[in-house]
């Protein structure tokens, strides 16, 4: 090893050193899906089955490898919650460094690359998300991990074996990863040079890798579940939404990603211009490096969540903002080559590129996430716990945020969103979801709307009463008014102990 690779080695631990201070700083967020994961992680523990209600076991959660993950450390451990949060950090820690060497790789400059890891360190989105206990940051990280271990491979004359086997295993990370599994297995003919036959015959074996392993475990989830998509994706989005909704989704998206990464999209669209201006054309083929399989990615995601109504959240963009950070860092390397006052250019917009993270995290995302984890202690987890002291054991509780709620009570859950219980994905999606909490009669409610009152309204054949109101605010980053948790008790008044006279 040479002593510009022991720097360059040198500094992308730094990258991470650095990463470790910024993301720990995030340390204090815990969002609610991540309580789903822990009480499914809990259940596989004590009982043997993936369930969030005991003796129900129902693909309710989003990532197979993610439950499997937190449940083994979990145990050795024996702290779910150290354990979830110790592997998000660890897997968004490796997040910078993959960007970092992957703007090596297609700008041949190693300080262009240390800025690029620099503005993934800085990232808001990918700082939030850190340590939450969730898939994102192992989200973030694969598809970046794909496209660079296949351009190494490929570089040394190796077939992409690693590349295919985490390509194959990124839908058990996020179900519109199977995307990517898709992708890089036809990306393979497009990677190669030379005849077709030749192009062929090389990468049949990375694909049938790929596929295979994907085929598997998709199978075993069939077999386990009856479907090979948990029942987030359903719930969360049709195919059938209407055309409508695709330039507001594709608005939101833009928003999302624009927040954070506006200066290396600016980049990307002016240096695709320029080339259409001057005639020039990148030669991308043979595609060794992964560029148009990292576009193919980005664009197939986007796409997918916008013709599917998908509500995009900021970590569902997570899997693409780590390939538009590399790409508007590879894409300043004519300026960057050039030196003088063109590096300087080049140097100065990197620094653009970090400036909108820090500036929107210090004024906006820190201050919102502060109070959302105040509010989900002292409502969702206060009821949680509320319950747990004064309900019955074999009590139900409908919700509609059922992770803290869940987690602390330990009662059986109704989740009225069809995430644990798919039953009701009929009733929500034609608006009669009232109706059937009525019909189900469960013993409590947790609603969650800006009218505390709604419940009491909407449920006058249950003269339901509330027990415990709790406002909640900044639910979202952007949320300008105050929702109320309201726990209200179902229960006929006989069973109570009331006087009904």
């Amino acid at each position: 090893m040479s002593p510009d690779d022991r720097r360059f080695r040198l500094a992308l631990w730094g990258l991470t050193a650095l990463a470790a201070v910024r993301y720990l700083g995030y340390a204090f967020f815990t969002p609610d899906d991540t309580y789903i994961y822990l009480r499914f992680a809990r259940n596989l523990l004590e009982r043997g089955e993936a369930s969030f209600n005991p003796g129900e076991p129902t693909w309710g959660f989003t990532s197979v490898l993610w439950l499997l993950a937190i449940s083994a450390l979990g145990a050795v451990l024996r702290d779910l919650p150290t354990a979830a949060k110790t592997l998000s950090l660890l897997a968004s820690l490796a997040v910078p460094a993959t960007v970092a060497r992957l703007v090596e790789r297609w700008s041949s400059s190693r300080r262009l690359a240390l800025l690029a890891g620099l503005a993934m360190v800085a990232e808001t989105w990918m700082a939030r998300w850190s340590v939450s206990g969730l898939e994102a940051g192992l989200a973030a990280l694969l598809p970046v991990a794909v496209v660079l271990w296949s351009a190494e491979a490929r570089a040394a004359g190796r077939v992409p074996w690693r590349a295919a086997l985490v390509a194959g295993l990124a839908p058990f990370v996020r179900p519109e990863m199977i995307g990517l599994a898709l992708l890089f297995a036809a990306h393979g003919v497009l990677a190669e040079s030379g005849p077709a036959s030749r192009r062929l015959r090389r990468a049949a074996g990375p694909a049938a890798l790929c596929l295979g392993t994907a085929g598997v475990g998709l199978f075993a989830l069939w077999l386990a579940f009856g479907r090979i998509v948990p029942n987030t994706a359903p719930a969360k989005g049709a195919l059938e939404a209407p055309l409508a909704a695709l330039v507001p989704s594709l608005m939101r998206i833009g928003r999302i990603l624009a927040s954070t990464t506006a200066v290396e999209l600016a980049i990307l669209v002016a240096a695709l211009g320029i080339g259409i201006a001057t005639g020039r054309r990148a030669r991308w083929l043979p595609d060794g490096e992964g560029r148009l399989l990292a576009l193919a990615w980005c664009l197939g995601l986007v796409g997918l969540y916008a013709v599917r109504g998908v509500t995009v959240y900021t970590r569902y963009l997570l899997p693409v903002i780590p390939l538009v950070v590399a790409g508007g860092f590879a894409a300043l390397v004519p300026l960057w080559r050039r030196g003088g006052r063109a590096q300087a250019l080049g140097a100065a917009l990197a620094g653009l590129a970090i400036l909108p993270s820090i500036v929107l995290d210090a004024v906006v995302v820190r201050p919102a996430t502060m109070t959302y984890q105040r509010s989900e202690e002292d409502a969702a987890g206060a009821i949680g716990r509320w319950l747990a002291r004064n309900s019955a054991p074999d009590d139900v509780v409908a919700a509609w945020d059922i992770g803290a709620i869940g987690w602390y009570s330990r009662r059986r859950i109704l989740d009225l969103n069809a995430l644990v219980s798919p039953e009701l994905l009929e009733a929500k999606r034609r608006g009669t979801i009232w109706r059937e909490i009525e019909r189900r009669r469960p013993e409590w409610l947790v609603d969650v709307d800006p009218d505390p009152r709604r419940a009491e309204r909407e449920l006058r054949a249950l003269a339901p009463r509330l027990v415990m109101p709790r406002p909640f605010e900044k639910m979202f980053v952007l949320q300008d008014r105050t929702l109320w948790y309201t726990l209200w008790d179902l229960r006929p008044r006989e069973e109570t102990g009331e006087d009904t006279r």
